[in-house]
């Protein structure tokens, strides 16, 4: 569809035939983390950590193959599986899929992550798309403390105030 365009007049193309619209046209907030679990009660951490990501774009989906996430201590996911976030929804991305399924997280992706762990005290997930027209962009970024809400117990996970989930300059 080379003259379709999304709400900031990017084209809605497939330049790199990843089989998805251009990444080049997101911006800061596009794709957003919505939640985080990072000390689950019912598993262990490397099981049941989770974070959320939500997409609000409103026309575009977004693939997630080849994005990565980092956090403050220099750790780093690549998804490296064609993960297809439609516009306006979310998908849950797990450290373990197979044992966070187990007690219902529905996650979107099937392989996980081990050389990364989501630290339950103080931390940080940078959403990244790299290797753009524009070079490497941090999409989005979030950081806590114990003092956000996260139990030392654990089983409580962070949420995105939902006004700032639907709107971007909220």
């Amino acid at each position: 569809h080379p003259d379709t365009f999304d709400d900031f007049l990017f084209p809605l193309v497939d330049n790199d035939c990843d089989d998805t619209f251009d990444e080049e046209g997101l911006a800061v907030g596009d794709v957003v983390i919505s939640e985080i679990h990072a000390n689950p009660a019912d598993i262990t951490d490397a099981a049941g950590e989770w974070f959320e990501l939500r997409n609000r774009r409103v026309i575009e989906e977004v693939n997630l193959q080849n994005w990565t996430f980092s956090d403050s201590v220099g750790q780093q996911i690549l998804i490296n599986e064609p993960i297809v976030v439609q516009p306006g929804e979310e998908v849950v991305i797990c450290r373990s899929p197979t044992a966070a399924a187990a007690v219902g997280v529905p996650c979107s992706n099937t392989v996980g992550w081990t050389s990364y762990s989501l630290i339950n005290t103080a931390d940080s997930i940078d959403v990244n798309l790299t290797n753009t027209a524009s070079g490497d962009v941090i999409l989005d970024s979030v950081g806590w403390t114990l003092g956000w809400g996260f139990e030392p117990e654990g089983g409580v996970s962070l949420g995105l105030d939902p006004v700032h989930v639907e709107d971007p300059s909220a």
